[in-house]
């Protein structure tokens, strides 16, 4: 496991910029699930 290390400043901007990713990823998921709950109500 030690050959994966990367130093720890670039490890936080990498971090960083996945995170931009990950909040849209999560975005695009809360929408989802509203629709599906949306659809659930009216359906259920």
């Amino acid at each position: 496991m030690g050959n994966g290390k990367v130093p720890h400043r670039r490890r936080r901007h990498l971090q960083q910029q996945g995170g931009q990713q990950a909040k849209d990823a999560l975005m695009a998921d809360d929408q989802q699930m509203v629709k599906m709950a949306a659809v659930g109500q009216r359906w259920g």
